[in-house]
This record gives C-alpha cells, structure tokens and sequence, in this order.
C-alpha cells in the first residue's frame, strides 16, 4: 500500500498569532515602561541642572563675579515665573539696582539678565515660599556675606525663609528644597 504522508514541517496558524499576539502585548508593555523612565530622565536632569545653577549663583556672588564691567552689589540671583506663557524657563541675573540711588532690591529688573535657562521637556509646576504658593520668586545671593535672599514679586523678601520649586512632565515630578544657609535639596 501507499504510504500518504502529512507534511509535518513549519508553524501552524495558532501558534504564528499567539507568537504575534505576546510580542504585541510585550512591545507595548516595554515602551510605556521607556517614555515614562524617559520622561524622569528629563524631570531629574532639569533638577540637578537648576540645583547646579543654584549653586553657580552662589559661587558668582562669593566670587564677586562681574556684570558688565562692574560687581552687582546686589549679588547674583535666579528668577522664576510659574505662570509665564513658557514655564520652562528661568533667568539668571546680576543684581545691580533698581535705579534709584543704586540700591539694589533682590529682585530681576530689565537690564539685570545674563542667561536664560531653558528646562526644554520640563514645566515649573509650583513656586513656594515658607510653604505659600507664589506665582514669581527669586533667588538672590548677596555677597560679602552668605546671605540668601528668597523674595514674592510684589511681595516681601526675607533672609529667613525656605524655597521650593517643583518641576514637572506628565505625572513625574521633583521637588527642589532651598533654605536661607543655601542648602540645596532636590526630593
């Protein structure tokens, strides 16, 4: 008699869609996973980059760094705006005065700016001051002294008062501590 013989060679239908179906559900799974991690990335970076800015701020003023041609007697500060149209960004200013009799007030004015820093990917979500939400704040660095100076635009500046900046993107975030000594924490 004939022997028939079944081609036994090769993948059946199933099991080429359940192979196709688990790849699917995997590479889905793993990319969420590497844009939030990304988006972390990006919030993390921005916060050691501000913490170092922070930092550089203090070295300026300690250092009696010069702003055209000249040593800002006010010192050296950062300048936040949570409800600018762009709320990735910050300043650094040279806090020279306000124009009148010199005096300098801790506070960004026009022709005080030296850099803009942009956060690209990441918002500043929250401005505090002792725990009071603010809409601008800034931080000025008063030389020769270690004096730390934390002022509300329009409102009060205070050589007493802690500061905290959260930075956002999507839903991860970090919060930035700064107290009057100039200690810098990022939570």
């Amino acid at each position: 008699m004939k022997k028939i013989l079944k081609n036994t060679k090769g993948f059946t239908m199933m099991e080429l869609l359940t192979s196709i179906a688990i790849i699917g559900v995997v590479s889905t799974w793993s990319m969420a996973s590497f844009h939030k991690y990304g988006r972390q990335g990006d919030v993390d970076m921005s916060a050691q980059r501000l913490a170092s800015d922070m930092r550089l701020v203090q070295s300026y003023a300690f250092g009696l760094k010069e702003y055209d041609n000249d040593r800002p007697e006010g010192g050296w500060g950062l300048y936040f705006d949570s409800q600018s149209p762009d709320e990735r960004e910050y300043w650094i200013f040279a806090d020279k005065g306000d124009g009148g009799g010199g005096a300098y007030n801790h506070r960004r004015d026009a022709d005080e700016d030296y850099k803009m820093v942009d956060l690209r990917k990441v918002n500043i979500g929250d401005l505090q001051i002792d725990g009071n939400t603010v809409n601008e704040m800034t931080i000025t660095v008063e030389p020769p002294d270690p004096q730390i100076w934390i002022c509300e635009i329009g409102g009060d500046c205070s050589a007493t008062t802690t500061a905290m900046i959260l930075l956002e993107s999507g839903e991860e975030s970090v919060q930035i501590d700064l107290n009057s000594f100039g200690l810098v924490d990022i939570n």
